[in-house]
């Protein structure tokens, strides 16, 4: 309880305390040798009472009474919390050491008063040290998930800066080419397509980033996951008009969430395995329930991932396709799509192609 007090006033009570402690131990000792036993355990039991109870009890409620001042001072609520368990500690002290039980009843009703007004100001005084480590826990999160913020924001900056500097510098390249031969009308119009492709595609990048970064409140209602399915079907059906699609949905099922964002997850994640089955023209969609959840797997037949690119499916910019075939922000967007409805998704190898899972929990 000293390190509540003054460097100066701490000091002081520990001498103060280590006198009366060698004073009452040599007290002891000669009461040993010109007392009977009995009389000198009477004397000790006295004795420690004065040390430990009155003095360490004195101790204790100075401290606590300081540091209520010192919370005071700060504008902490309920420090009187502290000053009210000095109180209990000094009256608890006091009936213990100087208030025997041959006084009378009244004795234990008055040790009995300090105990429990000991315990309770304690429990509520210690209340706000849970309250304060509970706010440097969320403290020290905040400033861990800031951090974690900053560094996929210095990540993306990065790779949106990498991939918008190809179709502009494609379409500078074409811009001065143009300008070289303005008189040759086969070339310009050449030039004037590569120029409206770069920037088509620095325009779609963009759009995908802000897709991304714009994370607004999503609209939460009963959404039928079959008609969820079927309306991302019907938005691809030119491209699906060329595959075998097996199709196994249960009818019953229904999520919470909204109805546009989820809409998109199947696009991007059946657009991927048409993709990636271009070769096999195969692609296989099954609805189930899983326990408590929703699950929606999408599977193609093509080559699969390797462990690495598993790892990195997810991030932004990160995509196997070729160079202009894609922008590397669909999953990314499916796994932004599935945190922010408490859900999950998971990449498996199957022989062949690759196996996609979405869940959400299920709502009745």
């Amino acid at each position: 309880m000293t390190e509540l007090l003054d460097a100066t006033i701490a000091k002081t009570v520990r001498r103060v305390w280590l006198g009366l402690a060698t004073l009452l131990l040599a007290v002891s000792f000669y009461q040993f040798s010109t007392q009977d036993f009995y009389a000198f355990t009477i004397s000790a039991t006295r004795n420690a009472r004065l040390l430990f109870s009155l003095i360490a009890s004195c101790v204790a409620g100075v401290g606590l009474a300081l540091y209520s001042k010192q919370l005071e001072e700060q504008d902490v609520p309920n420090h009187l919390y502290f000053l009210l368990s000095g109180i209990a500690f000094f009256i608890y002290g006091l009936g213990s050491a100087l208030v025997f039980a041959q006084c009378g009843a009244w004795v234990l009703v008055f040790r009995c008063v300090g105990a429990v007004m000991l315990l309770a100001t304690l429990w509520q005084a210690l209340k706000m040290f849970d309250l304060e480590r509970k706010q440097q826990i969320e403290e020290a999160l905040s400033l861990s998930l800031q951090n974690q913020k900053l560094k996929e924001l210095g990540e993306l900056s990065s790779a949106i800066a990498h991939e918008i500097k190809t179709p502009i510098s494609s379409a500078l390249m074409s811009c001065d080419l143009l300008e070289q031969n303005r008189e040759n009308q086969e070339i310009a119009d050449r030039q004037i397509v590569r120029i409206r492709r770069g920037l088509e595609r620095a325009a779609c990048i963009s759009q995908e980033v802000l897709r991304y970064s714009h994370q607004h409140s999503i609209e939460r209602e009963r959404v039928h996951v079959e008609s969820i399915v079927n309306a991302a079907l019907d938005m691809l059906r030119y491209r699906l008009a060329q595959y075998d699609l097996t199709l196994d949905i249960d009818p019953k099922l229904y999520v919470r969430g909204d109805k546009a964002l989820l809409e998109e997850v199947v696009i991007n994640l059946v657009s991927n395995a048409l993709d990636a089955s271009a070769n096999q023209r195969k692609l296989a969609i099954r609805v189930q329930k899983d326990h408590d959840k929703v699950s929606l797997k999408v599977r193609d037949w093509g080559t699969g991932m390797s462990p690495k690119t598993l790892e990195k499916a997810t991030q932004p910019f990160f995509t196997t396709k070729p160079k202009g075939k894609g922008t590397g922000m669909g999953l990314a967007l499916v796994k932004q799509i599935a945190t922010q409805h408490n859900g999950s998704i998971t990449f498996s190898n199957v022989c062949p192609g690759l196996l996609v899972e979405f869940k959400l929990p299920g709502v009745k």
